[in-house]
This record gives structure tokens, C-alpha cells and sequence, in this order.
């Protein structure tokens, strides 16, 4: 009998019988020994259909005739009055037959054929192990084939599944290789009687059986040295010499950049394809169709039999459709091969399969993990599941018990070993939680493990390098939602559900989810405001609110009101760590918004606070943090130094818990950003250019939003502006515009894409009169107004004259005393040049310095004092001989070599144009612009501290 052809064959010749009778018998089969009733088998011949149950005696008479059942000795089908049917015969599985070819048709498997035929060569007993609908059975019959066509011996493939009782295994596998066993120690007998030649031995679906098969597959191993066991099973049989070969779900693309082409050399993607393909009769993978086809596969974890399901049950539905009804809904995975064993004709069988091997104990386990909705490690495992009835210890062994019978995937490659359920596992054991009526109970269980999870988040961050943390942490984010979902909801706990969000900040920024858990703060801010305030939760709240509206585009008046509230917390409770987080918030919104006064402030509040704490470490921290400070708001020669004294933090607990936090980066990363711009304003422009190279590839590789986004807006790009690099600069913006896009960032595609789109396009000659900073915020504003000078508005220039441009201040100066000079006014414009250098030169930002001076350099050469310029010029270029070549630098080169500058925005001598009062305010003093005065100040403050601290 083959179910595969439909065929009943007697001696080689086939026996006449229609399909309907061939399902009763196949139907029967299967389930030898046992009485099947006349409502089963109408169920699995004529599945949604009505049929009179006469209409099964016509089938039956059919078949007997068609077995001469009742001939002479023959007996196949008994009836059971009142019962059903009886299937009574002994069955022997046929020996492969050399023609058979079982890898024909299958998809991805390749690899684990060729490896299990290598195991073979030096393990006589080989367990190939995986979950319902792998594939186990279809690889082991591949390997068989292999193994007979290779020459080297007999195969004999024996199924275990319908075998229900464990004392008849070695009866069962002796009989279809025409042993009899007489013995009472049956397996020792079998293992006697086997022959001595070379024989594969495949004993398929062990694990209902296992401690049977294990007594037999010992005895084999140890009396017949020339037979090769082969075993399928769902959990190893743990018999000594075991070699255990597990088998996981077909290779499938991470979702992202790939073509339909490539994705079909995936075999999880070619299987559900072609599958498709026959049962719609038509289907083509296109690039508009594969983002759901990778979706539905990935749902389905790459297993054959569920990708086959799913291919069979998608009549009716677009593919769409089906990936949104298909999370949770095992009804849909339930069309398979009438002919397939009736453990596999549904995904639910499958389950049903494994669930019934379940101990009590396992199955209350194993329920409710369905409550985790991604991985989860054995703390969370302890701290969601144990209870009286289920102790932490039992939850330990439950956990390793299931992990064995391959209903939880376990990875051991990380420092920590992390389970997951298979999603259609997942949907399977949630249903038996809801039967169990344990949901309710187990979801409040589940949302205090998360917040168990959150603080030890929260103390980790400080100890672990930040990418050990992510890995860490980062998984639990479908937890952490599904925890809050449950905690504001009808059935929920509001406090339990405001603590959750109190602790998600960090999360939040490294898990790039920064709108979404902004609502999320609002939200749990908005209760806790109704409910009455916990003061260092509503701070918390506030500060990290205030950090995800400022970096994701929310309102900054909404942000200053939220930490203007933060401020006022923490004044009252008189704590220095509770400031030190209002700080962190304030200066991160200074840092957004481009508001030099909020970083000063924040950044000499915290130096204070760091002084008071005797801690070194956070002194220092608190330096790195005044270096990034200088650094955006103009004095390099006091960030260099504030980056240097603070380079070297040394390890261990930070006491100040909000200093590694201002703006979510690691503090490797926040040294690099200081350092790149500090090395190129200063001079170093190779070396600057270099880091921030190798930076962008760094960064590139994180799953992570701010750090590549920040080493690329506010660091690469600009870079390969002021170098007059366009063409790179352009690779550099599609990789942003990439990134932007991949993580949903709307925000910064209207800001900061947005912005160098359009600088891009006026290097390419677009037209400069069409305004191009309206809605740009300050941050990108002012970096835009370096990298080309039709961003130099009124606001621009405003910023300068109240002292908020910051690090810009010069370069902007700079532009504008050039479109004064080309309107005319020449004592305006020559005024506004020297102070641009002169402030540059204070600031210690060498390239602003060398861009102004050579503007004046050149004017004073178009009024005949050339002389002049090039002595103002030539001291600069000293030491710089080996600088890469840069547009600023070839001009200066060329100009000091006697030539004139090509460029028409360096040619501003005007015909007759005289300068006057030139050589007294080359030299001379300008006034200083409020934002230098505030640094200066800022600067002398901390050096205070470190006298303090010194003393």
C-alpha cells in the first residue's frame, strides 16, 4: 500500500479500488488495532460534507471484496457492532525500492542530507530531532535513499506512529524483517536475531515510544556492530552513543533590501512558492508580493508542513488578507494531503500530537509561556510561571523537558540561554492557557515580570558594555507592549502599568521606538496626573518625555514644560541624583533644539553635582559631558581639554544614575562624535575625516536608530561638505535616507533629509534664491548654513547677534560679511570678516579660521595688497603640508603660490573698490558674541570643580 500513489498493490500488480475506499482503508490503517467509528471516517473521507453513514458499507463491501478478506486464512477488517471498524492485519513496512527516489521534490535540505551521511559513516546511532512538521521523516528517507544507492547495505524503514503500546517496539520492528521473537528480553532477542550484514535501520516517530526504542536501539548498538539505527523523533531518546542531529525550519531572508530573485534561492520562500504556484495553478514571487510572502514564512517559522498548510489554505484570500488573520489562527493551517498521516493533515494534529506526551506538570509550563510573545530567558521564565501548584524548581525541569520534546527552541550561543516558542506553537499552548481559564491571573504574573526584568535593566546599564546590553534587553520589547497593553486596560493595573513606562526610556532611544513609546509616556503621565503623583516616577516620566518628544519631532514648548516640571520635582526633593536626571532631560533638549544656555546650564549644574558626590568617575563623566557641550557651542580648545581630562572612565557603578544618559549613546560613541569634529575644525582634517569614516561603518552594522543617524547628520555628511566632496556626500545621504526610512523616522526625513537634499541640489546649481530653511529646527539649521551659504537667513544671522549659534558663529559671520562685501558695503563687510576670524581663532575652529582669513586675504589682494594677505594666510598653512587636499586648502595653496582661486565666491575684489581701515581691524579686537561670553563662563565653573575636587 502506498498512501504517496494511492496504490494497493499484490505481488507487484495493482489491485482496482476506488479513492473513497482507499481512504476508509488508509483511514483504518493508520490507527491498526483500534476501533474507528463511522462518524470518524465519514469525517476523513468526506470532510464537510454530509454523507448518510450507508453510504460507508457500500465503500467497505467494496474493499473486502477487494482484500478477499474472509478467503481462507485472510482477516483485515472486523466490524464492532455498534462500534465502528477494526483494522486486524499485521502490517510490514516494504523495503525502499531501488527505483524510489525520496529527495525528489524536496526544497533546502541538501546540506542536511550530506551531513547526516557523513554522521552515518561514524555513528551507528543518529537521532535526527526536531519539532512537528520540520521534515524529519522526508530527510531521513532521503538519507536512506543515499545510504542504499551509496552501496553500502540494506535500508529497512519502520513506522512507529500508530504503534501504541511500548511493549511490542521490537516485535513491530521485527516482523518486517521477517524475525520472530520468542524470547521474553525482546530486545536483546532482536538485537541477536538481526543479521550481520550492513543494514540502515530507520525507526520513524520515536517520541511517544521513547524509553521502548532506547532499551531496543542500546541493544542493537551494542549485539549488531553492522547495523546503523536512524531514528525521527521529537525529542532525543538520551541512549548511550546517541548522536543527536537537530533539525530546524528551512533558511528564510531577514526583511529588508532583496529582490524576488534572491529570495527564492531561500528554500523556506521556494517551498511556500511553488506550493502556492500549485494550488492556485498561477503565482509569481514579484517585488510587490514578497514582503508578505517573507512575512507570512517568517510567521510560520520556515516549517515545511505549516508552509504547506498555509499555501493549501489560501484560497479565497489575497495574500494580505491571510497574513492578517493568520496571527493566532490555527483553523487556517488545516488543509494537508488526504493521504498524509492524520497527525499532519493539520497543524492543530501535529500539536495535539506532542501536547498528549505532555506531563501535567509540562503542559501548565508550557500553557503558559504562550504569555511571552518573543524570547525569554529562565528568569522571566521563574518570575511569570511558578506558583504553589508549579515551584520554581519544577519550572527548571519543565523548561528542560520541553526544550527536549522541541516544543520551546532553546539558544545557547549568547551568555545567557534564550527560549522562544515557534509562533504556530505559540497560538496552539495560548489556546490551551484560555481553556485552562488561567489568562487573567497570568497576565498580571507575566506584567510583573517584565517590570522585574525593567529594573534589572536599569541597574545593568550602568555595568554592561552598552551592545551586551541590547542583546539583553532589547528582545523583551514585544513583552514590555504587551504588558502595558494589558496594565491600561479594562482588566489591567494603572500603577503597575505607570512603573512599567517609568523604566522603558532606555529601551525606548536603543530600540529606535521613539514615537511610539512617546505616546506610551504621554499616556501613563496623563493617568498618574489623575491618580495622584509618586514624585520620582512623575520626574522620570518627565525626563524621559521630555528626551523622546525633543529627538522625535514632538512641540519643544511641550518638551520645556515637561522638564521645566522635571526641574521643579527634583528641587523639592532636595536630591542630587533626582537633578542629575533633570539635567540629563534638559540637556538633551538643548542639544535638540540647538539652545546653548540649556546646555550650559545643565552641563555646570551637573559638574556641581558630580563635585558634591566625591565620585571620580562621575566627575569625569561629567567632563566628557561639558566636551560635547564645548563642542556644539563653540569653544574647541575647552572641549579638548574637557575630552582629554575625561577620556578614560574607569569601570564600575556610576552613583549619579542619569550620566550615561543625555542623549541614549554609548560613551565610545559620544568620544567619537567629540573627537571627529574637534580633529577637522581643529585642523587634523584627515584624521577627522578618517574616524568618521569608519564611525559611519561601525554604526551602520547596529540595529539601532541614533547612533548611526547622529555619525552621519551631525558628523560624516557635513564633513564631506566643508571638504567639497559633493559625490560623497550624496552616497552618505541615500544611506541616511535608507536608515530614515527603515525606522519609520518621519522627523528627521522632513529635517535633516529634507536639508541636505536641498544643499545637495544648490552644489548642482539648483536655484539659491528659493527659500530653503522654512520649518528647519536649529540643530540641522546651523549645520546647513556651514555646508552652503544660501541657508544664512534672518534667523541665521539672528542667532548669531543673541549668541545661540554656537559653533556656527564664525562661519556664518564669515558668509555674511561676504554678501556684504558684494553689496558694496565694504567697511561693514571688512568688519564683520576679521570678526569672523578673530572669533574662529578664539574658539580655536583652525578651519574657520583658515576660510576667513583667506576671504581676506583675497580681498585685501584684489585691492593690490596681496602682501598683506599672504602674510595674514601663510602662518595658518604651516604643519599642513600633508593634509588631504580639500577646496579651502587647494585654494589657499594656490593662492600663496601667487595664483588666484578659480572659484567665483572667493573672487571678491570689486573694480575701483577701495578698502579702508583694513590694517587697524586686521589685527584689532572685536566684541565678543554672548554665547562666548557664556562658555567662558561655563568654562571657568568647571575648572572650579576640578580645583575642588583636586583639594
Amino acid at each position: 500500500m502506498s498512501a504517496e500513489t494511492m496504490q494497493l498493490t499484490r505481488e507487484g500488480r495493482p489491485v482496482p479500488l476506488g479513492s473513497r475506499a482507499f481512504s476508509i482503508l488508509l483511514a483504518l490503517v493508520e490507527r491498526q488495532g483500534e476501533v474507528v467509528s463511522i462518524d470518524e471516517l465519514l469525517t476523513e473521507v468526506w470532510p464537510n460534507v454530509f454523507v448518510e453513514p450507508v453510504t460507508i458499507r457500500g465503500h467497505l463491501h467494496a474493499l473486502r471484496k477487494a482484500l478477499n478478506d474472509g478467503n481462507g486464512q485472510a482477516c483485515y477488517i472486523i466490524n464492532e457492532m455498534g462500534r465502528g471498524y477494526r483494522f486486524v492485519a499485521p502490517l510490514a513496512a516494504a523495503p525502499l525500492a531501488p527505483t524510489a527516489r525520496p529527495t525528489v521534490g524536496i526544497i533546502g535540505r541538501e546540506t542536511e542530507i550530506e551531513a547526516l551521511c557523513a554522521d552515518l559513516l561514524r555513528q551507528s546511532l543518529v537521532s535526527i530531532v526536531g519539532p512537528g512538521g520540520v521534515g524529519k521523516t522526508t530527510v531521513a528517507l532521503a538519507v536512506a535513499a543515499r545510504f542504499r544507492d551509496s552501496g553500502r547495505g540494506d535500508v529497512r524503514f519502520i513506522d512507529l506512529s500508530s504503534l501504541t503500546d511500548a511493549a511490542f517496539v521490537a516485535s513491530a520492528i521485527a516482523s518486517p524483517l521477517g524475525l520472530s521473537l520468542l524470547a521474553e528480553d525482546c530486545s536483546e532477542a532482536l538485537a541477536r536475531a538481526l543479521p550481520s550484514r550492513r543494514l540502515l535501520l530507520i525507526l520513524d516517530n520515536c517520541e511517544h515510544l521513547v524509553v521502548a526504542v532506547t532499551e531496543v536501539a542500546e541493544a542493537i548498538r551494542r549485539r549488531a556492530p553492522g547495523v546503523t539505527v536512524l531514528c525521527t523523533s521529537r525529542e532525543p531518546l538520551r541512549a548511550q552513543g546517541e548522536w543527536v542531529f537537530r533539525l530546524e525550519g528551512l533558511p528564510l531572508p531577514c526583511e529588508g533590501e532583496i529582490s524576488a530573485e534572491e529570495a527564492l534561492r531561500y528554500a523556506g520562500i521556494q517551498l511556500f512558492s511553488e506550493r502556492l504556484g500549485t494550488s492556485r495553478q498561477s503565482f509569481d514571487l514579484t517585488a510587490e508580493n514578497l514582503l508578505t510572502v517573507c512575512r507570512i514564512c517568517h510567521r510560520l517559522d520556515g516549517l515545511p508542513l505549516a508552509l504547506e498548510l498555509a499555501a493549501a489554505s489560501l484560497h479565497g484570500f489575497s495574500l494580505t488578507e491571510y497574513l492578517e488573520q493568520l496571527d493566532g489562527n490555527l483553523a487556517l493551517l488545516a488543509n494537508g494531503r488526504r493521504t498524509a498521516p492524520r497527525r499532519q493533515q493539520t497543524m492543530r494534529a501535529t500539536l495535539d500530537w506532542s501536547h498528549a506526551l505532555l506531563a501535567e506538570p509540562e503542559r501548565m509550563l508550557f500553557r503558559r509561556l504562550s504569555l511571552f510573545r518573543s524570547a525569554f530567558g529562565l528568569d522571566a521564565v521563574i518570575g511569570a510561571c511558578a506558583c504553589p501548584q508549579l515551584t520554581r524548581a519544577e519550572v527548571v525541569e519543565c523548561l528542560g523537558g520541553l526544550v527536549a520534546k522541541s516544543l520551546v527552541q532553546a539558544d545557547v550561543s549568547g551568555e545567557r540561554t534564550v527560549f522562544r516558542l515557534l509562533d504556530t506553537t505559540k497560538a496552539y499552548a495560548r489556546e490551551k492557557l484560555f481553556l485552562a481559564g488561567e489568562a487573567a491571573q497570568f497576565r498580571r504574573r507575566h506584567a510583573e515580570a517584565m517590570q522585574a526584568m525593567l529594573e534589572e535593566a536599569a541597574t545593568d546599564w550602568r555595568l554592561l558594555p552598552i551592545e551586551t546590553w541590547r542583546a539583553r534587553y532589547l528582545p523583551l520589547i514585544d513583552d514590555i507592549r504587551a504588558a502595558l497593553d494589558w496594565a491600561f486596560g479594562p482588566e489591567g493595573d494603572a500603577d503597575l502599568g505607570i512603573a512599567l513606562t517609568a523604566r522603558t526610556g532606555t529601551l525606548a532611544f536603543l530600540g529606535s521606538l521613539l514615537a511610539e513609546f512617546r505616546a506610551r509616556h504621554e499616556k501613563a503621565l496623563a493617568v498618574l496626573e489623575q491618580r495622584g503623583s509618586d514624585p520620582v516616577i512623575e520626574l522620570r516620566l518627565r525626563a524621559q518625555l521630555c528626551r523622546l518628544t525633543a529627538f522625535s519631532g514632538g512641540r519643544h514648548e511641550r518638551a520645556r514644560l515637561l522638564v521645566d516640571g522635571a526641574v521643579e520635582i527634583a528641587g523639592r526633593t532636595g536630591s542630587d541624583a533626582r537633578m542629575a536626571e533633570a539635567m540629563g532631560a534638559l540637556w538633551g533638549l538643548g542639544f535638540a533644539t540647538a539652545d546653548v544656555e540649556a546646555m550650559h546650564r545643565a552641563c555646570e549644574t551637573t559638574s556641581l553635582i558630580a563635585a558634591r558626590s566625591g565620585d571620580e568617575t562621575a566627575g569625569r563623566f561629567a567632563d566628557r559631558l561639558g566636551a560635547i557641550t564645548h563642542t556644539f557651542t563653540g569653544d574647541l580648545r575647552q572641549a579638548r581639554a574637557l575630552f582629554d581630562y575625561g577620556r578614560d572612565i574607569p569601570d564600575g557603578r556610576i552613583v549619579l544614575p542619569s550620566y550615561h544618559v543625555p542623549l541614549y549613546l554609548d560613551r565610545e560613541l559620544t568620544g567619537v562624535i567629540v573627537q571627529a569634529r574637534l580633529l577637522f575644525l581643529q585642523g587634523e582634517i584627515g584624521r577627522g575625516v578618517a574616524l568618521a569614516e569608519e564611525w559611519v561603518e561601525i554604526t551602520g552594522r547596529l540595529d539601532h536608530q541614533m547612533p548611526f543617524l547622529v555619525m552621519l547628520g551631525l558628523v560624516a555628511i557635513p564633513m564631506q561638505f566643508w571638504i567639497g566632496d559633493v559625490d560623497r556626500a550624496a552616497v552618505l545621504l541615500q544611506r541616511l535616507i535608507r536608515h530614515v526610512e527603515r525606522h519609520s523616522a518621519a522627523y528627521y526625513r522632513y529635517q535633516w533629509v529634507r536639508g541636505y537634499e536641498h544643499a545637495l541640489r544648490l552644489h548642482r546649481g539648483a536655484d539659491a534664491s528659493l527659500s530653503v530653511a522654512d520649518g528647519l529646527d536649529k540643530l540641522i539649521h546651523d549645520h546647513l548654513c556651514t555646508v552652503h551659504p544660501a541657508f544664512v537667513t534672518p534667523a541665521a544671522l539672528a542667532r548669531v547677534q543673541t549668541g545661540t549659534a554656537g559653533w556656527a558663529t564664525a562661519e556664518i559671520m564669515r558668509i555674511d560679511a561676504l554678501r556684504r562685501l558684494r553689496a558694496g558695503e565694504v567697511e561693514a563687510g571688512m568688519a564683520t570678516l576679521v570678526a569672523a576670524r578673530t572669533l574662529a581663532r578664539r574658539q580655536g575652529a583652525w578651519f574657520w579660521e583658515l576660510r576667513a582669513t583667506l576671504d581676506l586675504a583675497l580681498h585685501l589682494a584684489g585691492t593690490g595688497r596681496r602682501a598683506e594677505g599672504k602674510a595674514l594666510l601663510a602662518p595658518l598653512l604651516d604643519g599642513h603640508d600633508a593634509d588631504p587636499a580639500t577646496r579651502d586648502l587647494d585654494d589657499a595653496r594656490a593662492f600663496l603660490d601667487g595664483q588666484y582661486p578659480g572659484r567665483s565666491s572667493r573672487s571678491l575684489a570689486r573694480n575701483g573698490q577701495e578698502t579702508t581701515a583694513v590694517s587697524s581691524s586686521v589685527g584689532g579686537s572685536t566684541t565678543m558674541p554672548a554665547d562666548q561670553k557664556r562658555t567662558e563662563r561655563l568654562g571657568a565653573s568647571q575648572r572650579r570643580v576640578r580645583s575642588s575636587k583636586a583639594s
